[in-house]
């Protein structure tokens, strides 16, 4: 909690005078997406899904991979010119979209824990110079092949994994429900209340089925509709 309080605050680039409230917010939040993330996968992990390949099917499977990538790619360039506070946002953004809207997504699919399990693994490879002591944690715990996570190859990104067009995609659908969601609290419509469609004006999604099946879900609705045309 230190370690990250220091690295992620602007104390990296100018001086500042020391605020315990501020003092290990950032790595509480941060600590607590990566361990409930743990725990979830180690509350429903049979040994049969234990002992299972991993397979990259789903397309929420091929977008936490993608960011995954992205990510790798991305702390690389922060920390080879020492940007240590930009690098700790890059991982901040990977551990919310991990927990927020992948877990949550996945959370009816088993075959989703053998992906959980290897992004995990691979994740406390990269926040090893950051928390070495949780990052060790969790390695060990996640079933590690090495003695120790800091004996491990740093993750190189695979630019043939990255999908930008689906990172973008999935974010409009998170734009969207969003929107939707807003607008259910607003009308007083529950989420639990089933709707019969959503009617949406971008078209970036349009075609794109299983990408429209997750906002539909997220939102109860039967179906999403587009027509560019509404205001």
């Amino acid at each position: 909690a230190v370690r990250w309080h220091f690295y992620s605050s602007a104390i990296v680039k100018e001086a500042q005078k020391f605020n315990e409230r501020d003092f290990g917010k950032g790595a509480r939040s941060f600590i607590s997406l990566i361990y409930n993330s743990f725990v979830f996968l180690e509350t429903y992990t049979t040994a049969e899904i234990r002992n299972q390949k991993l397979e990259i099917r789903n397309v929420l499977d091929k977008w936490i991979m993608s960011r995954l990538h992205e990510t790798a790619r991305d702390l690389t360039v922060r920390l080879d010119a020492y940007e240590i506070a930009e690098a700790t946002q890059v991982l901040e953004s990977f551990a919310d979209d991990l927990s927020r809207w992948y877990l949550r997504r996945s959370r009816k699919r088993a075959e989703a824990l053998t992906v959980l399990r290897h992004v995990l693994l691979e994740t406390s490879k990269l926040i090893a110079p950051f928390m070495p002591f949780f990052a060790e944690a969790l390695y060990k715990s996640l079933g590690g092949e090495k003695e120790s996570v800091h004996m491990e190859d740093w993750l190189v990104s695979d630019n043939t994994i990255i999908d930008k067009e689906l990172t973008d995609d999935m974010a409009e659908v998170r734009r969207i429900a969003n929107l939707a969601l807003a607008s259910r609290a607003e009308e007083k419509l529950k989420v639990r209340q089933p709707l019969a469609s959503l009617t949406v004006k971008s078209g970036a999604l349009q075609g794109k089925q299983e990408l429209c099946a997750i906002l539909a879900d997220e939102v109860n609705v039967k179906q999403v509709v587009f027509d560019e045309t509404m205001e």
